[in-house]
């Protein structure tokens, strides 16, 4: 990737921020890659000073944390939008970058955690149980960018198998049946509608075959349930990739109806017009409403449809990625 929005200089350019680099690099170290970052050299040669201060910050957050990066692989925790992990030798690197509610719970780990260390500041408490690993952090010491909490462990991790948190089924899906208004574009191939709630969420690689790509389109889905049910929060997942034109949803509402076809609107989340920003990610956005018993539901998420002003193809249609589908009470 490089620092600006091309791969030449140009004058004026918009510069990542340090912090959008980091995010981006971690990204990258989770998902068990590497990032190569581009610097564009100025006519004479130089490089500019705003790029040469966005470097020296990174190197400044290398050189404190620098051990969660270098040398490691990705893993043993597959990437989400929770954050993700790195791992080297006896030692495992939780990455968070959201954290839901006063917690991060994950899946069991065959090795021992003896120690715990958190890199970014402050003091987790981490509990190891046969059912899994919960990690608690006040919040005055959640890091704005990238929490580091460092596990030792009582033997090695590297080459340890892959835990995937991506296969949790949806809660509420048994049963169910998916209509769409708007069929997804065929360019991205997918399981059909049923892939809402299949339980497998989409990662941060939009070809994965787990996202229903629309261009331009609204996303509108109707949920039938087999029998009525009570109802007061909904959640969808999606993707943004601004560089290809994908956004996350401006507004998502939910309407509900009994067992007649007359949808209510119950409630919605308005999420504002987009803001640039650099990271690849996918997020939940949850509707919480009233409890009510209904049978289906519809659910809507509109998207910018163009491409903003500041955006390098303003006015071009926008992508919408849209993956699982959560019903709770």
């Amino acid at each position: 990737m490089t620092l600006g929005t091309q791969w030449s200089w140009k004058p004026g350019d918009r510069i990542k921020t340090a912090g959008e680099c980091v995010r981006i690099l971690v990204q990258c170290a989770t998902g068990d890659g590497n990032l190569l970052l581009d610097v564009g050299p100025m006519p004479d040669g130089r490089i500019e000073p705003r790029q040469v201060d966005v470097l020296k910050q990174i190197g400044v957050w290398l050189a404190k944390y620098g051990e969660s990066i270098y040398g490691t692989r990705g893993g043993p925790y597959t990437s989400g939008t929770w954050g993700g992990a790195t791992r080297k030798g006896n030692m495992l690197y939780l990455h968070v970058a959201k954290w839901e509610g006063d917690r991060l719970e994950l899946p069991p780990l065959a090795q021992k955690i003896v120690r715990t260390t958190v890199l970014t500041g402050g003091t987790a408490h981490v509990a190891q149980t046969d059912h899994g690993v919960e990690v608690k952090l006040a919040a005055e010491h959640r890091d704005r960018y990238d929490t580091i909490i460092r596990l030792e462990l009582d033997r090695s991790v590297d080459g340890a198998a892959v835990i995937d948190l991506g296969q949790a089924s949806a809660p509420g899906m048994d049963g169910v049946s998916v209509r769409l208004a708007h069929m997804p574009d065929v360019r991205y191939p997918n399981g059909g509608p049923r892939l809402l709630v299949d339980g497998k969420r989409g990662s941060t690689e939009r070809t994965d075959g787990k996202w229903l790509a629309f261009e331009g389109n609204e996303f509108d889905a109707v949920i039938e349930l087999p029998a009525p049910k009570r109802v007061g929060r909904v959640v969808i997942g999606s993707l943004q990739e601004q560089v290809s034109r994908i956004f996350f949803p401006r507004k998502v509402e939910v309407s509900v109806a009994g067992d007649d076809t007359s949808f209510a609107v119950v409630g919605s989340v308005d999420l504002g017009a987009p803001v640039e920003d650099a990271e690849i990610r996918r997020d939940d956005f949850g509707v919480s409403f009233a409890p009510v018993t209904a049978r289906r539901l519809r659910i809507r998420a509109i998207g910018p449809g163009e491409c903003p002003s500041w955006h390098p193809e303003a006015g071009k249609k926008t992508w919408m990625f849209v993956d699982e589908v959560a019903i709770g009470e």
